[in-house]
């Protein structure tokens, strides 16, 4: 939800009749305590809910937290081909909710478990593999904080 759904939800349940009631205060405390208590959300190439997968190069699995206009990106990606891969796009995001802010543009340094080290470029757009030489069968990781389109 983003500030505006918020209010507009809490105004409703406050002002259905003009009086607060118990059932009207608790379901907005719940409003605001889920909002700030997320669950974390999971999106992978399977099921593509929040994300698009763009070929079938990359493997990937994807974890965000959202606590208000800032979320906790976590993503693994495995080169599953057989084959070491150059630049190309992962994934595409197409849920607005947890798109980064438009004007957002990073590199990212994902890691290996023995160390190893491959660039990518995270957009509004999504997710894009910069260098050369993407290892087969070998997991990379990184975390990232960003604010997100929503607010």
């Amino acid at each position: 939800m983003n500030k505006t759904e918020i209010t507009t939800a809490l105004n409703s349940f406050i002002s259905a009749i003009g009086k607060v009631t118990k059932v009207r205060h608790t379901s907005a405390n719940a409003l605001i305590v889920d909002e700030i208590y997320n669950q974390p959300v999971v999106d992978d190439q399977s099921s593509e809910t929040f994300t698009s997968k763009a070929g079938s190069i990359f493997i990937y699995f994807l974890t965000i937290i959202k606590v208000g206009n800032v979320a906790q990106i976590r993503v693994k990606i495995t080169n599953t081909t057989g084959n070491s891969q150059n630049a190309q796009s992962v994934f595409s995001f197409k849920e607005n909710e947890y798109k980064p802010k438009p004007v957002f543009v990073t590199k990212i340094r994902a890691f290996s478990s023995s160390g190893a080290v491959l660039n990518f470029t995270l957009t509004n757009a999504g997710l894009v593999f910069d260098g050369n030489n993407f290892p087969t069968n070998v997991e990379y990781e990184f975390n990232f904080t960003t604010y997100i389109t929503q607010n």
